[in-house]
């Protein structure tokens, strides 16, 4: 039996040995991390949700908005010129349609913001119109630029020192190949404003994972750098719906108890929900999640 027991103890020395090792790397990978990103807070008032430093409405889960049009996008925008003003829209040139979905429960226009022909990272407006051309609720992600001064329209860094500076964050010799494709000119809502930042991916064998950088176009500082691997790719189990509920039942948004029910859970949708294993949970770079697969 001594020799079994030499073998265990190596072997638990050994496992040891390698959680250390995952946990100082782990650690390692906070400390080089970096967030500056600016810090909203909000209310939600009956069926909206309000961002309190503005007043501006960037939620209404009860809208509507009777249309004439029949088209989805025509409907959003006109929309959008009749609302503005509440949702902090100043400049609609700035805002370009990304993507129009129709789906059996309804249709989705998705929009974009941008600065000077430069995108706002995380800016996202998304418009449900259903079937009877009324827009029933609405999500703005968009931000009021009007409230920033002497925003930078050029930069003065290059992306190719940029990526130099990311790498001596790093502390890293050599990249991918694949770094120099993932380099792109955008705004970003900083604690200081809103900046002009090169957008970079970082793969590189030296520091596993996947680094997303935010750094200065005027002055190379690094405004956020995270490890989005640290968030990605997860399994887990969570209670879906095998079928979208309005779609299931043939009925309206807003109907019955069809609808948001504010911070309280609502039973009837509740009840309609299934217990599945989520693999592949994968995050996008604003830590939301982006997708998962359903073991069905």
């Amino acid at each position: 039996m001594k020799p079994l027991k030499t073998i265990l103890i190596v072997f638990c020395t050994s496992c040891l040995f390698l959680c250390n090792i995952a946990l100082a790397t782990e650690f390692n990978k906070r400390a080089l991390e970096v967030f500056n990103v600016k810090q909203r807070t909000f209310e939600l008032t009956g069926s909206q949700k309000i961002e309190r430093e503005t007043g501006r409405l960037v939620a209404n889960y009860q809208e509507y908005f009777k249309s004439n049009k029949t088209e989805a996008i025509d409907i959003a925008w006109e929309y959008l010129n009749h609302k503005k003003d509440v949702y902090g829209l100043n400049d609609l040139n700035d805002i370009k349609v990304a993507e129009s979905i129709r789906t059996p429960g309804g249709r989705y226009v998705y929009f974009k913001q941008e600065l000077n022909g430069i995108p706002i990272f995380g800016t996202n407006f998304t418009v449900y119109i259903d079937d009877w051309n009324t827009v029933k609720y609405v999500l703005n992600e968009f931000i009021d630029v009007s409230v920033y001064n002497n925003v930078a329209t050029r930069a003065t860094l290059s992306s190719s020192e940029a990526l130099q500076v990311a790498k001596n964050h790093l502390s890293i010799s050599r990249t991918s190949e694949q770094n120099s494709r993932n380099v792109e000119l955008v705004y970003f809502e900083s604690d200081r404003g809103l900046e002009l930042t090169w957008k970079i991916n970082v793969f590189s064998e030296e520091v596993p994972g996947s680094w997303e950088f935010f750094i200065s176009a005027t002055d190379n500082r690094i405004i956020q750098a995270s490890d989005v691997v640290m968030y990605s790719h997860y399994d887990g189990i969570g209670m879906v719906y095998e079928t979208n509920p309005i779609v299931m039942e043939g009925v309206d948004y807003g109907y019955g108890q069809f609808r948001h029910n504010n911070t309280d859970n609502n039973a009837t949708l509740n009840n309609r929900r299934v217990s599945r294993s989520l693999r592949d949970i994968t995050w996008d770079s604003n830590k939301q999640m982006k997708y998962i697969y359903f073991d069905w």
